[in-house]
């Protein structure tokens, strides 16, 4: 099953580099261990991707106050406004 879900890099609009998806998945933390370390040995050397994790971290950050708050919507769960970043690197 790992490789499954990390075959999406292929499907990515760069190629090297981990779709939204995937970028979704490493920071839930819904990655298998494998598939996890690969991610993060590609945040480790490419800024870009580990700008995009870290916009994906927060935004999941944002969703876990609001629905603390009583103040999550659908609107919002469903903006995934951390991959409007999404674009490709250089």
């Amino acid at each position: 099953m790992s490789t499954n879900v990390c075959m999406s890099w292929i499907n990515a609009e760069v190629a090297g580099h981990p779709s939204p998806e995937v970028i979704e998945q490493y920071v839930l933390d819904r990655l298998p261990d494998t598939d996890a370390f690969q991610v993060l040995d590609h945040l480790l050397v490419c800024e870009h991707c580990m700008n995009l994790c870290d916009e994906a971290a927060a935004f999941v950050m944002d969703l876990m106050m609001a629905f603390e708050n009583g103040t999550c919507d659908d609107d919002l769960v469903a903006s995934k406004k951390w991959q409007a970043a999404y674009s490709p690197p250089g």
